[in-house]
């Protein structure tokens, strides 16, 4: 009985190999099925790209059989980097499955078409790198639910319509460098060779470079601060040339009288008879001290100038913060038509906002 137990036991586990074999969903994976469904579609939508190796058009486990560019935080993919494998296609429909996803770097394609609404779930993703494809239309209004989205890199692609969408996303990094409006795209702007003694570092043009929303904002708060400081100077001189001014024309009314005027003052009160009695013992006469206002110590201006001082210096000066978003807007993405010259802290560009105001 005991060699036919066993035998039946062996049976059993090799009937269910075989099942497996032909079965491979029966076969416990690494990979979240809704993660290994999404990739499945993708791979579909880049045209089963033979550079993308491990990838399957169906089934598969992604993080247990290491597909190229993707990575795996246990059985949830978080990370998709597909750089520069020349790729074409698009990005399909089913990206919002991808709830744990934290980096998707296709930059370097030749992908197109619009993006479709595939970000509402993907709360997690940190950086977007979607450059130098041939994507166009408008971003979808998903984007907006990228809460955690800091870097997002869209240059050298055909994007128009608005980006208001990203207003509220806390942006650190954002290059665009698209046409963001309605109209067809400007032509590019003329080649200019770099100044001798500096060489073009191609690295340098194809990553993510630009000035970040923080470089702008410092420079703008830079500016008000000493526009402050020059206005306080000013307005304390001409304080103080006013009090030297007022000074003078308090002591003007006292200057001293000259030795003949107060001689002719004397005969027009002397009598005109003489008593020897009287002149034997002169009259004192009395003089009243002039008022004590209209004579001012030097301690005194001292002390009128630093009241008007420190008047001057409870001046504020208010700035009004702008987001990244709304300096994009208003600088028309950092156009080069908008760049009014460079200094030791970065660029500084015109921007023109929907109230009216220029700024720089």
């Amino acid at each position: 009985m005991a060699p036919m137990r066993g035998r039946g036991i062996v049976a059993i586990w090799v009937l269910l190999a075989c099942v497996c074999a032909r079965h491979p969903s029966f076969v416990v994976a690494d990979t979240d099925s809704n993660d290994a469904s999404a990739l499945n579609v993708l791979f579909n939508s880049l045209n089963s790209n033979s550079q993308l190796t491990g990838w399957k058009q169906s089934g598969g486990d992604p993080c247990g059989e290491s597909w190229r560019g993707i990575t795996c935080s246990g059985s949830s993919i978080t990370a998709i980097t597909l750089s520069g494998l020349g790729l074409t296609g698009t990005l399909g429909y089913n990206m919002n499955q991808l709830s744990s996803l934290t980096e998707l770097n296709l930059s370097h394609n030749h992908l197109q078409d619009n993006l479709g609404e595939m970000f509402q779930s993907l709360s997690h993703l940190a950086t977007m790198d979607l450059s130098f494809n041939s994507f166009s239309g408008d971003l979808p209004q998903s984007s907006s639910s990228l809460t955690s989205l800091t870097n997002l890199y869209l240059q050298n692609n055909q994007f128009t319509g608005h980006i208001d969408v990203l207003a509220n996303l806390p942006l650190q990094n954002l290059t665009g460098n698209n046409q963001w409006s309605s109209g067809p795209a400007p032509p590019p702007p003329p080649y200019s060779p770099p100044p001798p003694g500096r060489k073009s570092d191609p690295g340098q043009q194809s990553g993510h470079g630009g000035i970040g929303g923080g470089g702008i904002a410092g420079i703008i708060i830079s500016i008000l601060v000493v526009g402050g400081i020059v206005a306080f100077f000013v307005i304390r001189r001409k304080s103080r040339n006013y009090s030297v001014e007022e000074n003078l024309n308090q002591d003007q009314p006292f200057a001293h009288l000259a030795p003949e005027e107060v001689n002719d003052m004397k005969m027009m009160q002397t009598p005109p008879r003489i008593d020897t009695e009287r002149l034997s013992s002169p009259a004192p006469i009395s003089l009243k001290p002039p008022p004590l206002d209209r004579y001012r110590s030097s301690d005194e201006d001292d002390i009128s100038n630093k009241s008007i001082a420190k008047r001057v210096i409870t001046t504020s000066v208010k700035a009004v913060n702008y987001s990244v978003a709304d300096l994009q807007v208003a600088t028309d993405s950092f156009s080069e038509d908008n760049l009014v010259g460079e200094g030791s802290y970065g660029r500084v560009y015109k921007a023109q906002f929907n109230n009216g105001k220029v700024f720089t």
